[in-house]
């Protein structure tokens, strides 16, 4: 909700000509409420991390200069230990998932506009204001089970503490399951 009001009131400063006066807003993590498209997610995240890993696929690079495999290992040093209290381990590579059918997808600035598919979004390039979009979901196969969006102002890189805020609270959103 907070988000929404925050949404709300840069966007009338936006329109208002302020929006450039409270630029430093800009910065500010926004995640969405993650959206179920399955109804037993509950059951297909315990049964996914009982049989091992869990495959992270990351989609495009929101930093100049970094390759997608860098910006991979970046997540998944992030992940480590997120969501806390479920033990989920994350692996970058199918060959260790234990059913890499299950997976939890980043797509960094995504190209297409359907959150619901992200399991087959393709990633854009990097963003021109220096921001990170966000598309993540969790997984199986080609299907989506459940989706969310973020949004990130003027990252300075992958050691940005705003970054790694924004990855762990993406994940800990799909993957806790209240």
């Amino acid at each position: 909700m907070l988000n929404f009001i925050f949404a709300l009131v840069f966007g009338a400063l936006t329109l208002m000509g302020l929006g450039s006066w409270f630029g430093w807003l800009q910065g500010v993590t926004q995640i969405e409420t993650p959206v179920r498209l399955m109804p037993d997610l509950r059951s297909r995240i315990t049964w996914a991390r009982g049989k091992g890993p869990i495959l992270v696929e990351v989609a495009g690079t929101p930093f100049a200069g970094l390759g997608e495999a860098a910006v991979a290992k970046r997540v998944l040093d992030l992940l480590d230990g997120v969501p806390a209290g479920l033990a989920i381990t994350w692996t970058g590579d199918p060959a260790e998932a234990g059913d890499p059918a299950y997976r939890l997808r980043l797509v960094f600035n995504p190209q297409g506009g359907d959150s619901a598919a992200v399991c087959g979004e393709t990633a854009g390039g990097v963003a021109a204001d220096g921001g990170v979009r966000l598309l993540a979901g969790f997984c199986e196969s080609g299907r989506t089970l459940i989706f969310t969006r973020g949004r990130l102002g003027r990252v300075t890189g992958p050691d940005d503490r705003r970054f790694a805020e924004l990855v762990r609270l993406t994940a800990r959103g799909l993957m806790a399951m209240n």
